[in-house]
């Protein structure tokens, strides 16, 4: 009895920690997503102009390319429940700061401190679920912890507009991520593998930097990272304008169309891991998806109007359905594991970010230039390079892991 009593209790913990963590996530991504339906209103409220609104959108970003290693360090030596609740804190108080912003200057300031909840999060998304949910259980749970994320997104820039005033949708989304942080200052605490390393002789931030950043394997998921991210970033921005220029649509039917390929990255968080796990290995999956969206991103944009609906949708399932195993990956990498899947769950993020940040900005669009056939023969690229790099990491997939495990020695 007390056994099953102690099963139930570890579910339900297991589910509070889940819970908490997608509010995180949905939070921080509804909050920053608040940015574009708003632009009609802030642009000139700000009297800034419309390549400053755009870097404002981004600004929620820079805690993650800036602090993300750091806070990943800082959650393995110190666990996740303080690191992460000052991450929150901070999101929070930008959050609700953003009403008090007269200027770009301080607009500017305010986003980039909304963006450390999510910043903070990200890094040590691996971390909090390996160290909660049993191995077979971690691809599906971060493609839950994803989708939270990318609904965030979807509601932020699906419902922003509905709000009769720029105050009143950012009182919303600070609010909801202040609630957001003190939920998990409430209730969460560090588990076993925290409490342990805490109890052991202190690892220097250094000690610990050096464990992951050594790992070949980590830096190849981060490459991966950031040509997925870059590709579809560049794709993402462009495929409404081609549609309208080139294909003559409408901007509101061009942006409904465009909306199916986050669309298809939101069911693909929670439907990937599902058929990788029956799959077993992750390499040909890797190399698959990326094929498959490659010519997705190249072609899709090229067929007939009644079919670029479900093309697209298609598109962004291929897109999304690497994040979340990727994501995961440190977690079930050789030598990095729960322990110091914070610190590798930071470098990767980092990684990614400056993909989604620079790729686009350096690469596709001086080298596309109004070419739109062109970008997106450089972002479909990018993700047939993502799984072409994929295919250097050590195997990973559950059916792999069990033909590693020991056996158990014969009686």
């Amino acid at each position: 009895m007390p056994q099953t009593s102690a099963k139930i209790h570890s579910f339900k913990r297991r589910s509070l920690m889940l819970v908490i963590t997608c509010l995180g996530m949905f939070s921080g991504s509804y909050a920053q997503f608040q940015l574009p339906p708003l632009a009609a209103r802030l642009i000139p409220e700000l009297g800034i102009t419309n390549p400053e609104f755009a870097s404002l959108v981004t600004a929620p970003m820079i805690p993650s390319i800036l602090l993300g290693i750091i806070a990943g360090i800082l959650c393995d030596r110190m666990g996740i429940k303080k690191i992460i609740g000052i991450g929150l804190a901070f999101g929070a108080f930008g959050g609700l700061a953003r009403l008090f912003a007269t200027n770009y200057t301080e607009m500017m300031i305010f986003l980039a401190f909304s963006g450390a909840g999510s910043a903070f999060l990200n890094a040590n998304l691996a971390k909090i679920i390996s160290s909660w949910f049993p191995p077979e259980q971690m691809s599906k749970v971060m493609g839950i912890v994803l989708m939270a994320g990318t609904g965030g997104m979807v509601i932020g820039m699906g419902t922003t507009a509905l709000f009769p005033s720029t105050d009143s949708a950012f009182i919303f989304g600070g609010c909801l991520c202040l609630v957001s942080t003190i939920l998990w200052l409430i209730v969460v605490r560090d588990n076993r593998i925290d409490v342990i390393s805490q109890a052991e002789p202190a690892e220097s931030l250094l000690a610990i930097l050096s464990v992951t950043a050594k790992n070949p394997a980590l830096w190849t998921v981060g490459f991966c990272l950031a040509f997925t991210m870059g590709g579809m970033m560049a794709f993402s921005t462009f495929l409404p304008l081609a549609l309208s220029h080139l294909k003559s649509l409408d901007p509101i039917t061009a942006g409904a169309i465009g909306s199916t390929v986050l669309l298809g990255n939101l069911v693909s968080a929670l439907l990937s891991p599902i058929i990788a796990q029956k799959i077993g290995y992750y390499k040909p999956y890797f190399l698959t998806l990326g094929l498959l969206a490659g010519a997705g991103i190249y072609f899709g944009w090229t067929v007939d109007e009644a079919y670029l609906t479900p093309v697209m949708f298609m598109t962004g399932l291929c897109i999304g359905g690497v994040m979340p195993l990727f994501m995961i990956s440190p977690a079930l990498i050789k030598s990095i594991g729960p322990k110091y899947a914070g610190a590798a769950g930071g470098i990767m993020t980092t990684l990614m970010l400056i993909g989604a940040v620079f790729i686009p900005a350096i690469v596709i669009t001086p080298l596309g230039g109004d070419n739109y056939q062109l970008i997106f023969a450089l972002s479909g690229g990018c993700l047939i390079l993502m799984g072409l790099c994929a295919q250097l990491l050590p195997e990973f997939g559950p059916k792999a892991r069990r033909s590693a495990a020991p056996q158990p020695a014969l009686k």
